[in-house]
């Protein structure tokens, strides 16, 4: 579960990673459940590894644009052992960002 946005923005309600801990060249799954009263146009993640940050766009996959789970996925192609975490971005009608950050390492 995730708390916290900006009042008017969207609100990144829940996240799923799966895995956490990929081999290289693993796919890895990141589900979000986004809300917004007025509806979320886009959701990206960017994740950041020990040498570089890769930046994903999420696709609504059910629900709706008030109240709808985002996914995507991608392969793992950089080491994480010294950094490793995905910052999780989604934009309503409004224009308004709301940023969210996991931290694994």
């Amino acid at each position: 579960m995730i708390s916290g946005s900006l009042p008017g923005a969207a609100k990144i309600a829940e996240a799923t990673v799966d895995p956490i801990d990929p081999a290289t060249a693993t796919l890895q799954k990141l589900t979000l459940q986004v809300l917004d009263t007025k509806g979320v146009t886009e959701v990206k993640a960017t994740v950041w590894t020990d040498n570089k940050a890769t930046p994903h766009q999420l696709s609504l996959k059910s629900g709706t644009k008030t109240d709808g789970i985002w996914e995507g996925s991608w392969s793992q192609s950089d080491s994480y052992d010294y950094r490793y975490g995905i910052v999780l971005k989604a934009k309503n009608e409004d224009g308004l960002w709301t940023t969210n950050s996991l931290t694994f390492r």
